[in-house]
C-alpha cells in the first residue's frame, strides 16, 4: 500500500511540474499580441500622418513659390507701366510774376517847373501851359509861381489865347508884384490893352511901370514908348 501512495504522489508531482512549465508559454501568447496589433496601428497611423504632413508642407511650398511668383510678376509690371505711361503735363504758369514796382516818387516842384519851361522852349505851347497850371496850383507858395504866371501867359499868346493871357498877366501883377517878371508882365499888358484899342489903360500901365519899376529893362521901353507916342513889346 506504500508504494502505490508514494507513486501517486511523485505521479501527482511530475504533473504538476509539467503544468507549471508549460503554463508560461500560453499566457505570454495571450498577453503580447494585442501589444503588437496595437503597436503596429499606432506605427501606421504615425506613417499615415507623416505621410500627410509631407503633403501639406508640398503643398505649402508651392504656394509659397506661386506667391512669390505672383510679386514677382507685379513688380515687373509695375515698373513697366512706369516707364510706359507719359509724364503728366504740368499746368501751364503762365507769364512770370513781377515784382511789385515801388510807387513812382512825385516829381519835385523844380522838376515841374523845368519840365513846363522846356515845353515852352520846345514850341510844346499846350503842354506848357498844363505843367505851369500843375506847378501854380499845387505849390502857391513857391518863389517861382510868378515866373510860372509869366510863361504860362506867353505860351497863351503862342496859341493865340490873347484874352487868358491878359488875365494871367493881371494874376501876376496882383498876387506877385515882387516878382523879378512882373515889370515884364507890366509891359505885356500895356501892349494887349494898346492892341485892344484900350490906350487910356495902356498908358498908364506904362507909367505905372515907369514909377514902381525904375531901372528895369521893361521901365526904359515903356519910357521909350511914351515918348514916341507908341507902345511896344
Amino acid at each position: 500500500m506504500r508504494f502505490p501512495v508514494a507513486a501517486l504522489c511523485a505521479f501527482a508531482f511530475a504533473c504538476l511540474t509539467a503544468c507549471t512549465a508549460a503554463a508560461p508559454p500560453e499566457r505570454t501568447g495571450y498577453v503580447q499580441a494585442p501589444l503588437e496589433r496595437q503597436v503596429q496601428t499606432h506605427q501606421s497611423r504615425i506613417a499615415l500622418l507623416e505621410q500627410q504632413l509631407a503633403q501639406v508642407l508640398s503643398v505649402q511650398q508651392q504656394q509659397q513659390q506661386v506667391l512669390a511668383d505672383l510679386q514677382a510678376s507685379q513688380q515687373q509690371l509695375s515698373q513697366q507701366l512706369s516707364a510706359a505711361a507719359p509724364a503728366p503735363a504740368l499746368p501751364n504758369p503762365g507769364p512770370p510774376l513781377k515784382a511789385p514796382q515801388p510807387a513812382p516818387a512825385a516829381p519835385t516842384p523844380t522838376e515841374i517847373y523845368r519840365q513846363a519851361f522846356s515845353a515852352y522852349t520846345t514850341g510844346q505851347h499846350e503842354t506848357a501851359i498844363r505843367l505851369f497850371a500843375e506847378f501854380i496850383e499845387q505849390y502857391p507858395q513857391n518863389p517861382y509861381v510868378g515866373n510860372a504866371l509869366f510863361w504860362q501867359g506867353e505860351a497863351c499868346l503862342a496859341t493865340g489865347q490873347t484874352s487868358k493871357a491878359l488875365a494871367i498877366f493881371t494874376t501876376l501883377l496882383d498876387q506877385h508884384p515882387q516878382t523879378q517878371k512882373a515889370p515884364y508882365a507890366l509891359l505885356k499888358r500895356a501892349t494887349l490893352l494898346s492892341e485892344q484899342n484900350n490906350s487910356a489903360e495902356a498908358r498908364q500901365d506904362l507909367e505905372r511901370l515907369i514909377r514902381d519899376y525904375p531901372g528895369s529893362d521893361a521901365a526904359r521901353k515903356a519910357s521909350e514908348a511914351l515918348k514916341a507916342e507908341r507902345f511896344v513889346q
